[in-house]
């Protein structure tokens, strides 16, 4: 008579233990609107929020920077090409940040190290790339 007693007891205990759920690292307050990141010092504090996984969302949502806080620029929209940094390849095209097709025929080629990379200058040309101007 007694096991049931007990494992009912013991299911009850567990039944009130919360549950541990992964917690989203932007916290926007209901309050204020504002959005804080872990890192904040009010974050543990704010207990009615809307949480979201980066502080882009936050703010697209129409929530505002915390006073202090520090944003650094968003990374550009990815592209139908390969993104690389800091390669030399010469069989492929480097389509520049100004939107510029490079090869490797071009003196400036070397030097462009943020680009995005084609197999040739026609799918450069074709996802809004343009030619150099001399």
């Amino acid at each position: 008579m007694r096991g049931p007693y007990l494992a009912a007891v013991l299911l009850l205990a567990l039944a009130t233990i919360p549950c541990q759920s992964e917690e989203l690292p932007v916290r926007k307050a209901l309050s204020s609107g504002t959005c804080h990141e872990a890192s904040s010092p009010n974050y543990r504090h704010i207990e009615a929020y809307v949480a979201y996984a980066t502080l882009a969302e936050c703010l697209d949502s129409g929530g505002k920077l915390r006073k202090g806080s520090v944003v650094s620029p968003p990374s550009p929209p990815k592209q139908n090409g390969k993104d690389l940094y800091d390669s030399d390849d010469p069989n492929i095209i480097k389509k520049s940040r100004n939107n510029i097709c490079y090869d490797s025929s071009d003196g400036r080629f070397t030097g462009i190290n943020h680009y995005t990379a084609y197999a040739n200058m026609s799918d450069c040309l074709a996802e809004g790339g343009r030619l150099p101007s001399d």
